[in-house]
């Protein structure tokens, strides 16, 4: 069998996809391109010289594209809505990390445009973004055209058909009465054919390329606030707009004049403290003090944030949550009664938002290692058991093993289910150890400072000795089982 070059292998097999491509343009088929590129990626990975060849046969003999045919804008006629992502403008509030949206709102005809800094795309995002865009503009379109974001169209209450009379999907309802309380008429772009918002998609990225080179001249990315940054665009933006002043003004002409007032910037709900002392608002879970557990309260629901009132007093505010299933809990709301029921902090559904600062959950993470290695793993562990020994502990020796790991006199297990920390006067060779070891690591205060309530030597591990008891032998925590036996076989034979 005659032996075939490395070169002339790799040579045939380009070949053989190449006709393999072309013979398969012979059947019809919806993705044509998709199919050619599966075959030239299994064959021979991404080849330049393939990829030209495929590229010059496509010219010459390939099958016909789609044209885009471009559409004469009548001034006044329509606006055209959309949102943008800026994390490439690596914007910082206060040296964070600012994560946003700008809503542009654009008019095809004059190419004028408004950017509204917004959280997500949500139905409060466009309200505040076209009301701030037709407050600013002062006139008011016939038509207001946007994609089929999930504000507009994708939230369609159950029971309710999810196309109209031309197949397409119907508003939501609280995008109507926007357009109602304008006066604009919605309309959608067809699915998946962004070409059809091409203004206002073209306006997004000529808007980001002005901001990048204003942040250039500007030094620096930091703002003082979500304020000082949608200043910043505002001017940007009123830049942009002041070479367009002869088709602004056939476009303004064209309009009628906007004679509403403005629209509140919130919805306002009802929402029941739960026994958890948590609301849902929007799909989201939000802590309230727990004295309104079981009360009925009304949240204002804004783009940025979220108010909760209780007789018209107001009884959390914070930011609000953008996506669904999230929850912000603030661990002063619960915290008093984790004091009393310490035993459920374990496996607490909201455990991760009770530390105030990461040092708290390094803390944490220690005194949980330290209890695991000597006591045996908590409840929180899967599999295991609150009484089972550790690993650590189950590889000593049978003699040097915790007689009791449950750590409680009368054998009895552990006050709450999954306590990281052994209860009050918990007996067990291994309670000792664990106060020595904690005050080794810092975690529990020394000799000097306030005792702990949990990690202190409790009176009956002191000594049982007739007579008076030395002062250092109350406080020095008691040995393991082994030596306390030790000790006591030599005082037998030296009597």
């Amino acid at each position: 069998m005659p032996r075939v070059r490395k070169g002339a292998a790799k040579a045939q097999a380009r070949k053989r996809i190449l006709r393999a491509a072309r013979g398969y343009y012979g059947v019809k088929h919806k993705h044509k391109y998709q199919a050619e590129n599966t075959l030239i990626r299994a064959g021979c990975g991404a080849n330049p010289t393939l990829q030209r060849q495929v590229q010059v046969w496509r010219a010459a003999q390939g099958p016909e594209k789609d044209v885009v045919l471009a559409q004469r804008h009548r001034p006044g006629e329509a606006a055209q809505t959309d949102f943008t992502r800026t994390s490439e403008l690596g914007v910082t509030i206060l040296g964070v990390v600012f994560v946003h949206l700008l809503g542009v709102f654009v008019l095809p005809y004059s190419n004028w445009l408004w950017a509204t800094v917004c959280r997500s795309e949500s139905i409060a995002a466009i309200r505040k973004s076209v009301q701030r865009a037709l407050f600013q503009l002062g006139r008011v379109p016939q038509y207001h055209q946007t994609d089929h974001s999930t504000a507009a169209t994708h939230r369609i209450p159950d029971g309710q058909v999810t196309r109209d009379a031309h197949g397409r999907r119907p508003f939501n309802e609280e995008y109507l009465a926007v357009m109602r309380h304008f006066g604009m008429t919605p309309r959608t772009t067809e699915v998946g054919a962004k070409e059809q918002n091409g203004d206002v998609e073209a306006g997004n990225g000529a808007l980001k390329r002005r901001l990048e080179q204003a942040l250039l001249v500007r030094g620096s990315r930091d703002f003082a606030s979500v304020e000082a940054w949608q200043t910043f665009v505002d001017a940007v933006a009123q830049k942009a707009n002041a070479g367009r002043g002869p088709r602004v003004a056939q476009e303004r002409a064209a309009m009628r004049t906007l004679e509403v007032a403005k629209l509140c910037e919130y919805v306002e709900v009802h929402a029941q403290v739960s026994e958890w002392s948590t609301i849902r608002v929007k799909d989201c879970s939000y802590s309230v003090p727990s004295r309104l557990i079981g009360e009925v309260l009304t949240v204002r629901v804004y783009e940025e944030r979220i108010e909760a009132f209780y007789r018209g007093v107001v009884q959390m505010c914070g930011e609000r949550l953008v996506g669904r299933n999230q929850h912000r809990i603030d661990y002063r709301h619960v915290i008093w009664s984790l004091v009393r029921k310490p035993g459920g902090f374990a496996r607490y559904c909201y455990r991760d938002a009770m530390f105030p600062a990461p040092l708290f959950r390094r803390a944490y993470d220690a005194i949980q290692a330290i209890v695991s290695g000597f006591i045996g793993t908590s409840c929180a562990t899967p599999g295991v058991g609150a009484g089972a020994l550790s690993p650590r502990a189950a590889s000593l020796p049978r003699s040097r093993r915790p007689r009791r790991a449950r750590g409680c006199r009368s054998g009895r297990t552990r006050r709450g289910a999954g306590c990281a920390l052994p209860p009050r006067g918990g007996r067990g060779p291994a309670c000792g150890r664990l106060a020595s070891r904690a005050t080794s690591a810092g975690l529990a205060p020394r000799a000097s400072a306030a005792p702990s309530v949990v990690l202190r030597t409790p009176s009956w591990r002191r000594p049982r000795r007739r007579g008076a008891v030395r002062p250092q032998a109350a406080s020095r925590p008691r040995a393991c089982a082994a030596d306390a036996g030790r000790r006591r076989a030599a005082r037998r034979s030296a009597r």
